[in-house]
């Protein structure tokens, strides 16, 4: 299998900000009480370990290279600080053809171990119950994810689970724990 190099930008779930429809213009909607998403996040081999997902080994038969950390900001306002055109591409051409509902965006930065990563735009979604985390990426319209967040007993026992390949049903080696990394 020929792997392809996407760089990659991730946000997490659960952001319930509303939702701009794409059949008609709604006003953006507030972001409501979802400080805990904000911040830093590393990937951890002890909570992939922990979960089944294996470690470095293991993931070479992954679909794509996953990001080593991230950091997410998120938008006060729905598409607050997305060029609207943008906004409008994403939101009628390609989440609307896939029956998803954007329902928060920000920006995201990545860190790869072989690569500084990158900075960009960043898209929350929610479909048939689940949320995703969308960005544009090379060789694909769209790159994204199922997360689960599972908040600790402290904030450096919070873990956010991605699941890059979303078209299988269990967990692959496209599945990554994070913990929160503190200052």
């Amino acid at each position: 299998m020929q792997r392809f190099r996407f760089l990659v930008i991730f946000s997490v779930v659960g952001l319930s900000v509303g939702y701009i429809r794409a059949d008609e213009d709604v006003a953006p909607a507030q972001s409501k009480g979802h400080s805990q998403w904000v911040g830093s996040w590393q990937s951890s081999e002890e909570f992939n370990r922990m979960l089944g997902f294996g470690g470095d080994e293991s993931r070479r038969d992954a679909v794509c290279d996953h990001p080593t950390a991230f950091r997410l900001s998120l938008d006060k306002v729905v598409g607050q600080n997305i060029n609207g055109r943008v906004l409008a591409i994403y939101r009628d051409i390609i989440f609307q053809r896939m029956d998803h509902r954007i329902v928060a965006t920000g920006k995201w930065e990545t860190e790869f171990d072989i690569d500084p990563g990158i900075e960009t735009d960043c898209f929350v979604t929610h479909h048939n119950g689940s949320t995703y985390l969308w960005v544009g990426a090379p060789y694909a319209v769209v790159f994204g994810g199922k997360v689960s967040y599972i908040k600790g007993f402290d904030q450096s026992h919070d873990v956010m689970v991605i699941d890059f390949n979303v078209e299988e049903e269990h967990r692959t080696p496209d599945s990554v724990a994070y913990k929160r990394k503190l200052k």
